[in-house]
């Protein structure tokens, strides 16, 4: 079964049923675990699962995975318990690979900027030493 992710904000539900999903929105091929969770103590942890008000799964431990999710998944989620009610709707949004290789290249972007900035600082940093050690001037022959 997939690892259940961090829970979003618990404070949407009105009443006493809570789903528990990702924070953010996850990447196509991810699994996901939905949670479904009374918050008033409970041995039946039976709960049914709907996306877009239609029902697509019931479980036995309140708990429902999504694997190698894909866009076809996205839409609003929410459980009931019965007994005990229906949880507030959690969107659940699926970010595609063109999304990943812009943050890839960013990352590499900003990576790069660093590097060039770490270079630079060196670099005037040296000549500030070298000028300090020749009386703060640099004969035309001489390089750092």
């Amino acid at each position: 079964e997939a690892p259940l992710l961090p829970p979003a904000v618990l404070c949407c539900s009105a009443g006493s049923v809570i789903l528990e999903s990702p924070d953010l929105s996850v990447m196509e091929g991810d699994d996901v675990t939905l949670r479904c969770r009374n918050k008033m103590p409970s041995f039946d942890l039976s709960a049914d699962f709907y996306k877009d008000d239609v029902l697509i799964r019931s479980s036995d431990t309140g708990n429902m995975s999504i694997h190698s999710i894909s866009k076809s998944h996205e839409g609003c989620y929410k459980c009931n318990m019965s007994g005990a009610g229906e949880s507030a709707e959690r969107q659940l949004t699926v970010t595609g690979e063109e999304l990943q290789f812009c943050h890839m290249v960013q990352f590499q972007i900003t990576k790069l900027k660093f590097l060039i900035y770490a270079k630079c600082e060196l670099y005037f940093s040296l000549r500030q030493s070298a000028a300090r050690r020749h009386g703060g001037h640099c004969s035309p022959h001489q390089t750092v």
